[in-house]
């Protein structure tokens, strides 16, 4: 016990293992994991990636949404969920590819 003199509170039995060793440089780690959906993009498929590029385009040149909307509705585009498109969508879209950008 005259060995554990400086340690505040020990027992033989808590140090016994490591004392009678000849581990004199101990290295604890851990693995760290994250899952997030903030650090990878979806994949789109090659035309819906198209749309939205037009419809960003279309945005950049200074079309108002009820006019985007219905020039998608006129040349047969057609949403992912709906009949067409409405200015609601067409803001929403656009948003979400900013984000993705």
């Amino acid at each position: 016990m005259s060995q554990n003199k400086g340690l505040v509170n020990s027992t033989r039995l808590q140090w016994s293992e490591i004392h009678n060793s000849d581990i004199y440089n101990i290295t604890l780690g851990c693995i760290v994991s994250i899952t997030s959906r903030k650090f990878t993009v979806c994949r789109l498929s090659d035309d819906w990636e198209e749309l939205l590029k037009l419809i960003h385009d279309l945005h950049i040149n200074e079309m108002s949404n009820r006019d985007i909307s219905d020039y998608l509705n006129s040349n047969n585009y057609k949403p992912r969920r709906t009949e067409n498109f409405s200015t609601k969508l067409v803001w929403s879209l656009i948003e979400k590819y900013k984000i993705r950008l």
